[in-house]
């Protein structure tokens, strides 16, 4: 199924992140369900996991299914809560419990104890999903070193991990920080300098770009050796394997991440109350997209993040226009229409999908 040498590297990788997060959630995004289970260190006798072994274990009887490795499992990169191994101790739910809304639950931010590693995702500009090209793919990996090289220079550390993910790459930092969970407000402030370090070392920002959603706290990153299943496969437009590209850095050292100086406190001048009416007209995507393009704020393709919840980066920000880290989310079953931008966050503006579709309406 996999060699000798991915085994040891995924039980190093493996037995670090538990080390230093006490349990992790793996889930697999099934085609129909997603299914989560939940590993830790030692077994429920108290007994260290060997994870030479165990992780044999895991692949051939956890992460293989009709003789295949499973597509799109990911895994949380925080240390969560030691009791919530109880929730699926190293087992998914079987489809018939899934059928029969017997799921187990994911992780959420209230089961988040620390903040233990910032995540760098790298992905080319596409169409939502599809495979990227193999050009596309090898140009990704190409920013992996690039991006690695910048932040040595900056905090003079390595990464703990380089996840080819088959479409981009995520890079894997350890943290430490004094910002709780809770103060995810806080986090994405001061984490916004790193991601500005990030973009800069890209070697071709028309087809490449940060994805900015790891800045959430619950934010999953690809389980290596497991399949990235995106569309179908067609011409050169290949599915792959998800691979540690180097053995993970165990002893890898934490960037420290210093809490950000308090946001001024707005007056009513700086602030004027916003009028919000009543009679808001929502859009489908296509129209959506053809709005935000009308309004020259550059939208670009969107990107199914989640079953039929979309995300449309903008390179102009509505609400200020030296901005470049905006972007509108579409919801396809409600079509309801939200707006993010960190840089107005770090002023202290916090704009909704409402005041964006306020504009395009105007």
């Amino acid at each position: 199924m996999l060699t000798d040498e991915q085994y040891h590297w995924l039980a190093q990788y493996l037995s670090a992140l538990v080390e230093r997060n006490n349990t992790l959630e793996l889930r697999h995004l099934d085609n129909n369900y997603a299914r989560s289970m939940y590993i830790t260190g030692t077994t429920a006798d108290g007994k260290g996991v060997d994870w030479e072994r165990g992780v044999r274990t895991l692949v051939a009887t956890k992460l293989t299914r009709d003789g295949q490795l499973l597509a799109n499992v990911f895994h949380t990169v925080q240390r969560l809560h030691p009791s919530t191994i109880a929730r699926a101790p190293f087992k998914f739910p079987s489809e018939e419990d899934c059928k029969t809304g017997n799921k187990n639950k994911a992780t959420n931010k209230a089961d988040i104890l620390a903040i233990t590693h910032f995540v760098i995702d790298v992905d080319v500009q596409r169409p939502a999903g599809v495979p990227a090209t193999p050009e596309e793919h090898e140009l990704a990996l190409d920013a992996a070193d690039c991006i690695g090289t910048a932040f040595h220079n900056a905090f003079q550390v390595n990464p703990f991990a380089f996840i080819d993910t088959g479409n981009g790459v995520q890079i894997i930092y350890r943290v430490q920080t004094e910002i709780k969970p809770s103060e995810e407000r806080d986090w994405k402030r001061a984490i916004e300098p790193l991601f500005a370090i990030a973009e800069a070392a890209l070697p071709d920002h028309e087809r490449l770009h940060i994805d900015r959603a790891t800045a959430n706290i619950t934010q999953l990153v690809r389980l290596p050796y497991t399949w990235n299943r995106k569309g179908y496969e067609y011409g050169n437009l290949k599915h792959r394997l998800a691979r540690l590209m180097i053995p993970p850095n165990t002893d890898a050292q934490p960037i420290i991440i210093k809490r950000p100086e308090p946001e001024p406190v707005p007056t009513r001048a700086e602030h004027p109350t916003r009028v919000r009416t009543r009679s808001i007209i929502s859009y489908k995507l296509d129209e959506l997209v053809a709005k935000l393009e009308e309004h020259g704020y550059g939208p670009e393709t969107p990107v199914e993040n989640a079953p039929g919840f979309y995300r449309i980066r903008l390179k102009r920000c509505p609400f200020n226009p030296d901005h470049d880290t905006a972007a509108a989310f579409f919801n396809e079953i409600s079509g309801v229409v939200g707006f993010n931008c960190f840089k107005c966050e770090a002023n202290g503006d916090n704009y909704t999908g409402r005041d964006l579709l306020q504009i395009l309406q105007q």
